[in-house]
């Protein structure tokens, strides 16, 4: 179980402290509460690794196969809870900042990857249903969920008791989470008939579960009776809808792969909402994305919409722009479908800013490069070229042949009898072929070896010649 808070009294000149950070949905609470939720991710994590492949067959035959991709996924009680005070019941949205994100069931369903549409399970009759299923199972009373858990553990077990002891498990330690270890009797009625449970619309029953779940938190934090406070709901459809509809920076965009269960995992949730971390328990620094611009806004099978012509000119320009010179028409063409992939990848209104800062930035880096290098190439040339400096016939000495001199010690115009020697040839400063070029820029000389039969080159700039 986790837990939140410590349950003490706080003083009177602390309750504006502990009073909800944002006007949205209006929740106060006048005293420190602790927060609790009957949230295991341990223990499914825990079942879902004992699950062979016959068991996982089985299991995605009757239509929950997306549950299987749960892959041990920590999720912090403190956000989930930051994102339940931001919740507007009544209209099933997360406001921050006059931001809109709609809960929908349809979310939920892009999220968990389980049924939608069908018999709604919410409207079932309870009563009917718990007796029907003790009928089944053979029970005189309601079992707590580890007994289920248990049987799903056993090689002898049938399909039908495989999926339904599935479903019990995932329903009390991550769907529907409540203030008990049992399993709710609204739940039973679907699991009778365990074979047809996938016709039941439980995409829309999660979602009531969730939305139910938080008004009863939030009326209970408004309340004095209450110490202790459980959470309940979906808390990972909660944290997984908040965070896809935030703007992180480009080396943080996720595939816009759904169910979104296949890929939220581990500590996921708990490393980009430290991104959203204001301070301490205090999230919301980032931008909130429109619907349209989000993965909830497109499905699988729907044509993905071409990257529009003044997307692409501009790039074309702000790349001929940014790097001088000739591109080949092939070159050209190959970079710009290049940028168009990416931008088609993740469709939303920051991608083309993404994708073309990216490309460019690349591109230019090797341009830069292959001019620096070129650059040294010629210096290099040049001071292997340069003709060694001779004495004058009458054997003087001039001042500038001695600034050219190292370690001889300076010769007054006067001496005008001293003989030249040819050693001072050795020690001519252009004389030494890296010199020149080191003092300016750095080299990296095992690309060299790379080059056979030729005089030294750059694999950047061999890389831009054949580029452009």
């Amino acid at each position: 179980m986790m837990r939140s808070g410590n349950g003490s009294q706080a003083r009177p000149s602390n309750i504006a402290r502990n009073r909800r950070r944002n006007s949205g949905c209006g929740v106060s609470d006048a005293r420190v509460r602790k927060v609790v939720t009957r949230l295991n991710v341990t223990y499914f994590s825990e079942i879902l690794e004992a699950l062979d492949g016959p068991k996982r067959k089985v299991i995605e035959t009757y239509g929950f196969g997306s549950l299987l991709h749960f892959d041990k996924c920590a999720i912090s009680l403190a956000f989930s809870r930051w994102i339940a005070d931001q919740v507007q019941v009544r209209s099933s949205d997360i406001v921050v900042r006059n931001k809109s994100i709609p809960i929908t069931i349809r979310a939920v369903h892009d999220i968990l990857g389980i049924p939608i549409g069908g018999s709604s399970v919410r409207k079932c009759d309870a009563e009917r249903g718990k007796k029907e299923f003790f009928a089944v199972l053979r029970l005189s009373r309601l079992p707590n969920f580890k007994y289920f858990g248990d049987k799903l553990k056993k090689k002898d077990i049938s399909d039908d008791d495989l999926v339904r002891s599935f479903l019990i498990v995932a329903l009390a330690t991550f769907l529907c989470l409540n203030s008990n270890t049992y399993l709710s009797t609204k739940h039973l009625l679907p699991l009778v008939d365990i074979k047809n449970a996938k016709d039941w619309d439980w995409s829309k029953y999660v979602h009531f579960w969730l939305m139910e779940d938080i008004r009863k938190y939030q009326r209970n934090m408004m309340s004095s009776t209450h110490d202790s406070i459980t959470l309940g709901g979906c808390l990972y459809v909660l944290c997984v809808l908040y965070l896809d509809h935030l703007v992180f920076g480009p080396q943080d965009l996720l595939p816009a792969t759904l169910p979104r269960i296949c890929v939220w995992k581990q500590d996921m949730i708990k490393e980009f909402s430290e991104l959203d971390c204001v301070r301490g328990h205090t999230f919301g620094k980032r931008p909130i994305l429109p619907f349209k611009s989000t993965c909830y806004a497109r499905r699988p099978g729907v044509r993905t919409p071409p990257v529009c012509d003044a997307s692409v000119m501009n790039f074309k320009n702000e790349l001929l722009q940014r790097v001088p010179g000739t591109f080949s028409p092939q070159s050209l063409e190959d970079i710009t479908d290049l940028y168009k992939k990416h931008v088609a990848a993740a469709p939303n209104e920051v991608s083309p800013v993404y994708a073309q800062s990216i490309i460019i930035d690349i591109i230019d880096y090797f341009y830069q490069r292959a001019q620096k290098d070129k650059s040294n190439d010629n210096r290099r040339s040049t001071n292997r070229d340069s003709p060694v400096q001779t004495p004058e016939d009458n054997g003087h000495h001039t001042d500038d042949h001695h600034d050219n001199v190292v370690g001889i010690r300076p010769v007054e115009a006067a001496d005008v009898n001293v003989q030249h020697s040819d050693d001072h040839d050795d020690i001519v400063v252009g004389d030494f072929p890296d010199q020149g070029a080191d003092d300016n820029s750095e080299h990296f000389d095992e690309q060299t070896d790379n080059v056979v039969g030729h005089s030294p080159v750059y694999c950047t700039t061999f890389w831009w010649s054949n580029s452009i």
